[in-house]
């Protein structure tokens, strides 16, 4: 056996020793160079952390402009952003759903910021023909992301974040776990903000009044996980 190794009658036990040889010298490589490749893919951690960092930075002045074109919407985004991020934080999401629930949060009313500044600053109720309007900011705001290419997987929480748990809600008619969990949070950080905020029509109304309100359209309305986690965390 061993001479017909030698004489090279099993090529296929020479290349099994050869690749054997060549992981052991690959893993005596990295057991060498650990702390040389665990630095590099530090670096590469930190640089995609700062990059992050650099676009919900960006997409905050974004919003803050838009938002400071009236006294009631002022730092609005933000508001809803922080309430989101609170409920997440409790729910146990890591880094990275954090950091796509908060960049979502921020853009969730884009599209009414740009193409409904008359409809929303309107002091009055809205007619029907104005709320159909309005009911399609959602997709507007949606659309307006997936021009940039960039922001692909913010989209369905933009798209969903009016959904129902029943189905009733819009654009989709979406229900239950066809939701995604972030439009889901969204959509309870908003109501919360929407209740607790000033608005042209009515002022802001207490806290325990819209945990109140929340709770009583859990199921319905609200995720009712969700409504649980911003009992306790707004």
């Amino acid at each position: 056996m061993e001479k017909a190794k030698s004489e090279g009658l099993y090529p296929e036990a020479d290349a099994s020793e050869k690749h054997e040889t060549h992981l052991r010298f690959l893993l005596q490589q990295a057991e060498r160079n650990g702390n040389v490749l665990l630095g590099i893919i530090d670096e590469v951690c930190a640089s995609h952390y700062a990059m992050e960092q650099m676009i919900i930075n960006t997409v905050r002045d974004i919003m803050t402009a838009l938002d400071s074109r009236r006294w009631w919407t002022r730092q609005r985004s933000e508001r809803v952003a922080a309430h989101a991020l609170k409920i997440a934080e409790e729910m146990g999401f890591h880094e990275d759903e954090k950091r796509t629930l908060h960049i979502g949060a921020l853009l969730h009313d884009i599209g009414q910021s740009i193409f409904y500044d008359g409809i929303i600053d309107k002091p009055e109720k809205l007619t029907t023909d104005e709320t159909k309007l309005i009911m399609k900011h959602p997709e507007q705001g949606a659309a307006v992301l997936d021009a940039t290419g960039e922001m692909k997987r913010v989209i369905p929480l933009i798209m969903h974040h009016h959904e129902r748990m029943d189905g009733r809600g819009y654009p989709g008619g979406l229900r239950g776990d066809q939701i995604p969990m972030g439009a889901r949070i969204i959509h309870v950080a908003t109501a919360y903000e929407s209740l607790v905020a000033d608005r042209p029509y009515r002022p802001a109304q207490k806290r325990e009044y819209a945990l109140r309100e929340i709770v009583r359209c859990k199921n319905t309305q609200f995720d009712a996980m969700v409504t649980e986690v911003a009992i306790k965390v707004l």
